[in-house]
């Protein structure tokens, strides 16, 4: 079980809602909780075996030990994830869908995480990612299944094959990679 601390933004006669930031201040400066509103959430057998001040020196993250799959982690949300998660202590499997993206990836987050080309449209391509993050760590204890695209144009201008691609990768691709992590991940991950 875990306690979900959301970040919420009051709004004049609407209370407190949870709120969204867009995606053009992904190159803000500012801490990644700040600029995304990111929800904090604290496992109750890490609060547990991490109560005190001097389980804060010791140099454990809150993550230490964790395996995390992050797709679309090359770049915007995901990489600043991939890179949070790796302060906090896991080691991770990102991907995105070009290679210059997933080479810079791999050298900001270095040499103990694994970075991979992957199109999440293509069910072929997740699975060899999946037998990848196994070959390299046996297991995965988090997915965050965050590839997406967006195909900037006129509504009317949007054809089939458009959509198509957007669904094959926001739809279909969020299925089949957490449908094939599922093998990798112990129980309770």
């Amino acid at each position: 079980e875990a306690i979900l601390e959301p970040a919420t933004r009051a709004r004049k006669g609407h209370g407190t809602m949870p709120f969204a930031i867009p995606l053009a201040h992904v190159r803000n400066p500012r801490p990644v909780e700040a600029r995304f509103g990111i929800c904090r959430t604290r496992s109750l057998a890490s609060t547990e075996r991490r109560g005190s001040a001097e389980d804060e020196e010791d140099g454990m993250g809150r993550l230490d030990g964790r395996i995390a799959l992050i797709t679309g982690g090359t770049s915007g949300i995901g990489l600043a994830t991939a890179r949070l998660f790796a302060a906090e202590g896991a080691r991770l499997v990102v991907c995105g869908s070009g290679r210059d993206g997933v080479r810079a990836a791999q050298e900001a987050l270095g040499d103990g995480h694994l970075a991979l080309v992957c199109d999440v449209a293509s069910v072929p391509a997740i699975e060899a990612m999946m037998e990848a993050a196994r070959a390299r760590f046996g297991r995965l204890d988090i997915v965050f299944a965050n590839a997406g695209i967006t195909i900037y144009r006129p509504l009317a201008d949007l054809t089939e094959a458009d959509f198509d691609h957007m669904f094959a990768v926001n739809a279909r691709g969020q299925f089949f990679t957490v449908q094939k992590a599922v093998p990798l991940m112990r129980q309770g991950g």
